[in-house]
């Protein structure tokens, strides 16, 4: 039988499959491998059971040949008994020992020793059998260090003003947007693994490891006036199970757990085992000897390995994807609608992220920002995802990219979007791309689109809103900085404005009347208001443009006055012109536009004499009885001077 070269191949390959699979099997059974590697995602552990060994030494020197040793002890903290956590003791070396309480009532487990160990050096070790499922808010007996005098979680008045500024009633909500900023803000930094620095610190410097994102996380829960209390345990870090700290906070009767390191909230993952509730990172394991003429050092103070036997990790949050872009043509965007539920759990932190395809050359094909949302929810929630065109395509070619949206305690989806060529008819407009809005105040933008019957979705505080093309009217965010209003079409056509949100404005461009339409060569008259807002004198600049040409003034106003301009414009050529006002003071400015046509002198004739239109106008304030006074008393003189002048030219 004469075997093909294919069936030889596969054959071989058989071969040399079962043979790695059996070095694979024999190295499994001699090495015992840890199961922890068995863990692909800590944050969808929802279920642990494991062997934890708690080990460590320490040393007892004499000092003279008069020392004499009595007794020595080390208190050393254990997995403790909670709803969420079993804990069933299996051994400990030395076997001469007690269980105690420290005095917030944490378990611990007292070693003792009554001979002097060869070279001064007391090793101990504790195994621990615990099954832990994933946290929520416990119903526990309410104890709490309520306003520690601890150091360090010392409010500072910075830490005060920045708590006061997370602007919500709801306290969960705002103390899991703390968490999440900690998250986001704080470096972590292994380089502070020795020392445990305080949170004004911490605040002020944005680094450190779990100790430092938890102590600044507790002085959070001191401002808002809530009882806390600093969780001391264990949890799987990038590599293995590590020493951890973790905060609760005491509301609506529940300890509800928060780990600004891992960025979790309300719901902790199973890997978290919890050692000790204590005030602060300020405290630890202590021991002790009794004697005379001695000392006593840590040699290795406590470590922890953990032997996994069993885990189960399950989807917390499931994903929908729609693409409110129907097709994208080149130059354009993609708007992409995403619902998060909840699957397992009642609420949560949850982190999105999104990847684009990428080209031949390894470069996006959209530039997505921000790629990654961290926000809390509880029950459904909706939020999306912006991306343009980043890299140059072929003319006539159609693409497909498809978009991988993932949550990171749960599902991966994949969402294909389709690119095709270049429509240079259609476009998005935007007017104006910049202004200044006071906080709360409602302004307006233009926005036109080539196409009809195109909808228009308008991206303003990570909401989507449908409106239709023209006039939009926005309110502005209540809290003041600087924003971003975006415009995208079904099509993928796109546009942005910026927006500057003040606490008070100081002007306003109050009138602007110009014609509707005008002739070329022949100059025509444009009226400008603006009023000063505030109580104070300012100086402001108005600049007008239209047909290429720039008109710049610089005036004063005094406080909360008016002041009007009349421009002499003169357009050159036929056609629909824009005329532009930007009026600006310090770092307020407010901006208009109005198109103007340019038509020959005889189709003006014929058409009907268009009445100026005044745009968004408002009659000035009535002067007061006194300045009407002083008007009539400068008139008078006026009057007076001219008259006293012809008497004297006769």
């Amino acid at each position: 039988m004469v075997l093909s070269p294919r069936v030889k191949k596969t054959m071989a390959n058989n071969s040399l499959l079962v043979y790695l699979v059996a070095v694979c099997v024999l190295y499994f059974i001699f090495s015992s491998p840890s199961l922890a590697q068995k863990i692909e995602n800590p944050r969808k552990v929802t279920y642990l059971k494991a062997v934890v060994t708690i080990s460590g030494e320490f040393k007892v020197e004499k000092l003279s040949l008069l020392s004499e040793f009595e007794e020595a002890s080390v208190k050393v903290y254990i997995p403790q008994q909670t709803p969420r956590q079993r804990v069933k003791l299996l051994s400990v070396d030395p076997p001469n020992f007690r269980i105690v309480n420290d005095s917030f009532n944490n378990t611990m487990v007292e070693l003792l020793y009554r001979e002097f160990y060869p070279e001064g050096k007391f090793p101990y070790e504790i195994k621990l059998l615990v099954e832990v499922n994933a946290s929520s808010p416990l119903d526990e007996k309410f104890s709490v260090w309520f306003n520690s005098s601890d150091d360090y979680l010392r409010v500072s008045t910075s830490i005060l003003r920045f708590v006061d500024s997370f602007r919500t009633d709801n306290k969960l909500k705002k103390l899991s947007q703390l968490a999440m900023w900690i998250n986001d803000n704080v470096a972590y930094d292994l380089s502070y693994e020795p020392v445990t620095m305080p949170a004004s610190w911490v605040f002020e410097n944005r680094k450190g490891t779990c100790d430092e994102f938890t102590n600044l996380f507790l002085s959070f829960a001191r401002v808002m006036n809530l009882p806390y209390r600093y969780v001391s345990g264990i949890a799987l870090g990038e590599k293995d199970f590590e020493k951890h700290a973790w905060a609760e906070v005491y509301l609506d009767g529940k300890w509800i757990p928060f780990d600004p390191t891992w960025n979790e909230a309300y719901f902790l993952d199973a890997t978290h085992i919890k050692l000790a509730n204590l005030p602060s990172a300020n405290f630890s394991e202590t021991a002790r000897v009794t004697g005379y003429e001695l000392s006593i050092r840590w040699v290795r103070s406590s470590e922890y390995k953990v032997e996994v036997l069993d885990v189960k990790e399950a989807d917390l949050f499931s994903l929908e994807g729609e693409l409110l872009t129907k097709e994208v043509r080149d130059d354009g965007a993609f708007l992409l609608r995403v619902k998060v539920s909840p699957s397992l759990i009642e609420c949560g932190i949850v982190k999105l992220r999104i990847n684009s395809c990428v080209s031949e050359s390894g470069e996006d094909f959209f530039e997505i920002q921000p790629k990654e949302k961290s926000f809390f929810l509880c029950g459904n929630f909706s939020t999306h995802f912006f991306g343009k065109i980043s890299i140059e395509l072929k003319k006539s070619y159609v693409y497909t990219c498809p978009l991988v949206l993932g949550v990171e305690q749960g599902e991966e989806i994949e969402i294909p979007v389709k690119v095709f060529p270049k429509r240079t008819y259609s476009h998005v407009k935007v007017f104006p791309r910049f202004a200044v809005a006071q906080t709360g105040q409602k302004f307006n933008l233009t926005v036109t689109t080539t196409l009809e019957r195109n909808k228009l979705y308008m991206i303003f505080q990570d909401e989507v809103f449908l409106v239709q093309p023209g006039v939009v009217q926005v309110s502005s965010p209540k809290a003041p900085g600087n924003y971003t209003l975006l415009f995208v079409t079904e099509f993928g056509e796109w546009n942005a404005s910026s927006l500057k949100v003040v606490k008070r404005k100081k002007i306003r461009l109050f009138e602007v009347i110009l014609p509707k339409r005008a002739v070329p060569n022949l100059s025509f008259k444009v009226k400008i208001g603006v009023k000063n807002l505030v109580n104070e004198s300012v100086f402001a600049e108005v600049v007008a443009s239209f047909d290429e040409k720039t008109f710049k003034k610089t005036f004063y106003l005094k406080p909360l006055s008016t002041k009007e301009f009349v421009l002499n414009v003169t357009p050159t050529s036929l056609g629909t012109k824009s005329f532009y006002v930007l009026v600006k003071c310090e770092d307020d400015m407010e901006v208009f536009s109005k198109e103007v046509r340019v038509i020959p002198l005889h189709e003006l004739l014929n058409e009907t004499q268009g009445e100026k239109e005044k745009v968004h106008a408002e009659k000035p304030e009535q002067p007061s009885l006194l300045d009407k006074l002083i008007e009539s008393l400068k008139g008078f003189f006026e009057r007076l001077l001219s008259q006293l002048r012809r008497l004297l030219s006769l």
